[in-house]
């Protein structure tokens, strides 16, 4: 009889550490990642910036050319304005274009 129990309370003894030592799943711990940028995300950033620079460079650029010829005009407008001016002033017969 004392055998029988001892063999039970081997037998239970077994069957509690096959239950200790059954592997149980790890939980994994989500660790919130930090702010980071996507590098794809900074060249399309870095691209647009560029293209936008390119775009406000070649319409400053327009606008000088369009100021350049202005200027050259107004400067042709003057020189012919102060020549007449001054074949008035020496009696001169002026010749309207």
């Amino acid at each position: 009889m004392r055998l029988r129990e001892e063999c039970e309370c081997s037998i239970f003894q077994n069957s509690k550490l096959t239950l200790s030592t059954k592997k149980r799943k790890k939980k994994t711990i989500k660790i919130p990642k930090a702010h980071t940028l996507n590098l794809g995300r900074v060249r399309s950033i870095v691209l647009l910036i560029l293209i936008g620079l390119f775009i406000y460079f070649s319409y400053v650029l327009l606008l000088a050319n369009a100021t350049a010829h202005k200027n050259k005009t107004l400067q042709q407008t003057v020189a012919t304005l102060n020549q007449r001016i001054n074949q008035e002033n020496a009696g001169t017969p002026v010749i309207i274009h």
